[in-house]
């Protein structure tokens, strides 16, 4: 995802029209966004299937949390053109890459209350 956030953030530094590039970013950031979800979920329930419909319900309304303040911060940073909107959205998804790097290999379960 923040690849193609910076792929798009390229391709708004350029000022030319080239919907067909725009078009394939936004499928690969549409794949990018959606594929996440069953991994995601695969993991939470791995690590505590006792609580996994409560887990399954955090992890949705996170998601629709997520869109919301997306949605926010784009409006407030739609003025600064997309360059700069594309660039922000990038560097916001750094962090969640990272913690996704450093959590990845935890596997302990959590024991049922």
């Amino acid at each position: 995802m923040a690849a193609t956030m910076a792929a798009f953030a390229l391709l708004a530094a350029t000022k030319t029209h080239q919907p067909a590039a725009a078009a394939l970013l936004a499928a690969a950031w549409g794949a990018a966004s959606w594929c996440q979800t069953p991994p995601q979920q695969h993991r939470l329930i791995t690590a505590a299937p006792a609580e996994a419909p409560l887990l399954m319900a955090l992890n949705a309304s996170s998601i629709y949390i997520g869109i919301g303040l997306g949605t926010a911060t784009g409006g407030v940073l739609v003025s600064s053109g997309a360059a700069t909107m594309s660039t922000i959205a990038a560097a916001l998804a750094v962090p969640a890459l990272t913690w996704l790097a450093v959590t990845r290999g935890r596997t302990t379960k959590i024991s049922p209350r």
